[in-house]
């Protein structure tokens, strides 16, 4: 018997950029990211919603955890670069194991984005925070 599932994705909060106070962020490498930029970076040029779009197309449902019944949202943190690829690819608060895992997945697929720039036009790798849905319907 196969269930109808439903995978709804939430749109990037506040333009997906992080509710963190700080304005920079250190990743465990080192590097540092902008949560506050002039000019936020864009999915594929275009509106963050594209993003949602494109990862409820290239998400699975762990199919363990549809067995289960688990579902929920997968909070994930990223950082989009200068050159506009996704890195530090991280989940900030968790469900399942399972789940985790294709969130992070997922967002670390990413195809490149248009980079974020600073007030002065100086690109900057900016700090993402995200939310994956999982619900099974």
């Amino acid at each position: 018997m196969k269930k109808r599932i439903l995978l709804s994705f939430c749109l990037f909060l506040a333009c997906a950029v992080s509710a963190f106070s700080q304005n920079k962020k250190t990743g465990p490498d080192g590097s540092v990211a902008i949560t506050e930029v002039a000019v936020k970076p864009l999915f594929n040029g275009k509106s963050s919603s594209e993003f949602a779009k494109w990862v409820a197309s290239n998400i699975k449902y762990p199919a363990i955890a549809l067995e289960n019944g688990i579902q929920g949202r997968v909070m994930v943190q990223f950082v989009v670069n200068t050159d506009g690829t996704v890195s530090n690819v991280s989940v900030v608060r968790g469900v399942d194991p399972n789940l985790d895992k294709e969130a992070i997945r997922v967002v670390s697929k990413s195809p490149k984005w248009t980079p974020g720039y600073m007030a002065d036009n100086t690109p900057a790798k900016v700090f993402f925070t995200y939310p994956v849905a999982f619900y099974i319907k």
